[in-house]
């Protein structure tokens, strides 16, 4: 399951999109986890040579949906963005009340409407599941997720 689709981002699409989750990550206190995950990504849109440049996305200031949505363009860039929000949300296993109202901020500015986030927050779920399907218990992985 390839979560993000096969979209062809520039290395300009990777800076807003780092950007974003950056200033996303830093609403509720800034995780390892989570800038591990935007490394990750990053490394896989602009190749591990850019990491210089992903440094000096890291110390800007924070993007604003409007600049974001703005930057982005194109539906199927917001719909990663999107999709990527949600996955670095859930990095640390508890999206915080902060991380849920900004996510939905800037997803509404992106032009998602509520019902349409709740349907890429389930399959952001669904996915992260899947990466647990050697676990035993999955009924209780399910649980968890619902939570």
């Amino acid at each position: 399951m390839d979560i993000l689709g096969q979209v062809n981002v520039t290395k300009e699409n990777a800076a807003v999109i780092a950007r974003g989750l950056y200033t996303l990550s830093r609403v509720d206190g800034h995780e390892e986890r989570e800038g591990i995950l935007i490394k990750s990504l990053w490394m896989d849109a602009v190749g591990v040579d850019a990491e210089v440049d992903l440094n000096v996305v890291e110390k800007l200031s924070d993007i604003s949906s409007k600049d974001l949505a703005q930057a982005l363009g194109s539906a199927e860039l917001k719909r990663v963005f999107v999709k990527t929000a949600l996955l670095l949300a859930w990095a640390d296993g508890n999206v915080s009340d902060k991380e849920k109202a900004w996510i939905q901020s800037a997803a509404l500015a992106l032009g998602f409407t509520e019902g349409e986030l709740a349907r890429e927050d389930e399959l952001v779920r669904t996915f992260l599941l899947s990466q647990l399907a050697h676990v035993q218990n999955v009924d209780a992985a399910k649980e968890v997720a619902k939570k």
